[in-house]
């Protein structure tokens, strides 16, 4: 009788240990999804930030460019005008420095200008020709390579003025704002 109580005391000592090893399975999956969703949340981070820099890339691009290339920049103007409040798209030069070529994200941005129509004459004794205001947006965008066009989005802008039609003198920057971003779809 001894012996028969011994058996049992050893299949219980088994039941409890597969039980315990079920119970800690449970929680290292548990643990690993929760681990995982993390990963993917700073991943997230890391390419929406990729975005917002290049639209502020973009941006420096612009201003760069404003005050390099004036006659450019009037052209560009110039067409904007014929048609106010229509946004124009600023062609940017290919192969910017924002990505490098093996690397896993692709980053770019896209400019945009709207005329938002003349600024007020100056006051004082001698009203001039009044420049014009202008909307600059600039989307930046990040993605994955290979894991087709979903990725994020940052946009920025800037309120600038230029000066009058033959008039000397740069861009001035009147208002910034970052706009909205935008996750995968």
């Amino acid at each position: 009788m001894k012996g028969a109580v011994r058996e049992q005391r050893g299949g219980a000592a088994i039941l409890v240990a597969f039980m315990l090893l079920a119970l800690m399975a449970g929680a290292a999956f548990g643990t690993s999804r929760n681990l995982l969703r993390e990963l993917a949340m700073c991943a997230d981070q890391a390419q929406g930030a990729k975005a917002a820099s290049a639209a502020e890339a973009g941006l420096a691009w612009f201003l760069d460019w404003a005050d390099g290339d004036p006659d450019g920049f009037r052209s560009v103007l110039a067409c904007a005008e014929a048609d106010p409040g229509e946004e124009r798209a600023i062609p940017a030069p290919a192969g910017l420095p924002l990505e490098e070529a093996d690397a896993a994200l692709r980053q770019g941005f896209e400019l945009r200008i709207r005329s938002l129509g003349a600024l007020p004459p100056p006051a004082g004794d001698r009203p001039g020709p009044a420049g014009r205001l202008w909307l600059v947006r600039c989307a930046g965008r990040s993605a994955l390579r290979g894991r087709g066009p979903e990725g994020f989005t940052q946009i920025r802008e800037l309120l600038v003025a230029s000066p009058p039609a033959g008039a000397p003198g740069s861009i001035r920057i009147l208002a910034w704002r970052a706009g909205s971003g935008a996750g995968p779809p």
